[in-house]
């Protein structure tokens, strides 16, 4: 499904540097693939993520954000992903304590953060 948003610069950092990734192993994806797979990934494991530490972990910045400001507004992403942005949107909300809805831009950054996070071996669990 192709879905049109703006993308945080945090986010459009994330992908950019994943996309870098698969290319030096020969692989080239889109930001939408990307994406689909970083959910899958963690599909498992969103609720018990402490979804407040990802949002007050400083802003991440990552290598790129000091070269480029991609600007990626449309994601091609699969029915798998958008189910499960749906179901966490108001898992989301009452997590965060949200006053406003939750958008689907707000969902990416937020999962892709996380994801990094994870990689980066930082204890993203809650206790």
């Amino acid at each position: 499904m192709r879905i049109q948003m703006r993308l945080s610069h945090e986010a459009r950092v994330i992908l950019e540097e994943e996309k870098l990734d698969c290319m030096k192993l020969g692989i080239s994806k889109t930001s939408g693939e990307i994406t689909d797979e970083i959910f899958e990934k963690l599909e498992g494991c969103l609720y018990q993520i402490d979804w407040l530490f990802v949002k007050n972990n400083p802003n991440y910045e990552g290598v790129l954000a000091h070269y480029t400001s991609t600007n990626p507004t449309t994601l091609n992403l699969n029915e798998r992903t958008i189910n499960i942005m749906e179901k966490l949107r108001d898992f989301l909300n009452s997590q965060l304590g949200m006053k406003r809805t939750v958008y689907k831009s707000f969902i990416i950054r937020i999962v892709l953060k996380a994801y990094k996070l994870n990689l980066e071996e930082h204890d993203i669990y809650k206790k």
